[in-house]
C-alpha cells in the first residue's frame, strides 16, 4: 500500500502539478481500497487535496467485511487460483501472495478485535468529504456512515439502494456526485 501511495503522489507531482502552471483544484475519488489510499493522500498537506469522494468505504474496515469480500469473490468465481491470477495479470505468483498477505497493508493504522482503523489520518484534513455508499454494502456499514457524519458534519452523502460493494458508477450516481 505504501508503494501505491508513493506512486500516486509521484503522479500528482509530475503530471497534475508539474507543468509550471497554477495548481488546479485536486479532488480524489477513491473506491474501496482506493478510498483508503485517498484518505492517506488527503492527510498530507503537500498533496494539496481539496476534496475526497469515498466510494463505499468508511473510516475503518471490519474483519468481517474483509472476510465477506474474500468469500463473496470466491463463491462468485471471481477469485481464481493464485497461478491463474498471476498468469492473467502477468505477474509472479509471489506478487499475488504478497498482495493477499496481511502485511500488504503497511500504512500506519490502528487495529483491534473489530478491524482496521485509519480514519485518524484525516484528523487535520480541511477539505470537503463526500460519500457514496451501497444500501446493501457489507463494507460501508451504517455505523461507518454515522462515524463519517460525526467527523465531517458537512459530509455530502448518497445512499444507493440495492447496491452492494462497491457502488457502481451508474448515470444517476455520476450525475449526483458531480
Amino acid at each position: 500500500m505504501s508503494l501505491y501511495l508513493s506512486d500516486i503522489e509521484a503522479f500528482i507531482r509530475q503530471e497534475v502539478f508539474g507543468h509550471g502552471e497554477p495548481k488546479p483544484r485536486l479532488d480524489v475519488l477513491g473506491t474501496s481500497m482506493g478510498g483508503i489510499l485517498g484518505m492517506y493522500l488527503a492527510a498530507k498537506k503537500e498533496n494539496d487535496l481539496e476534496g475526497l469522494l469515498l466510494n463505499d468505504i468508511g473510516l475503518n474496515l471490519t474483519w468481517m467485511s474483509i472476510y465477506g469480500l474474500y468469500e463473496g469473490m470466491k463463491s462468485a468465481g471471481r477469485m481464481p487460483e493464485i497461478e491463474t491470477l498471476a498468469s492473467r495479470l502477468g505477474v509472479t505468483e509471489g506478487a499475488v501472495r504478497d498482495v493477499q498477505s496481511p502485511h500488504h497493508f503497511d500504512l500506519p493504522h490502528h487495529k483491534d478485535w473489530k478491524g482496521m482503523k485509519f480514519g485518524h489520518v484525516l484528523n487535520n484534513f480541511k477539505g470537503s468529504v463526500s460519500l457514496v455508499y451501497g444500501g446493501e454494502s457489507g463494507v460501508c456499514l451504517p455505523q461507518q456512515v454515522q462515524e463519517l457524519q460525526a467527523k465531517f458534519p458537512h459530509l455530502a452523502e448518497m445512499r444507493v439502494d440495492g447496491a452492494a460493494h462497491p457502488v457502481p458508477f451508474t448515470q444517476a450516481v455520476c450525475c449526483h456526485c458531480l
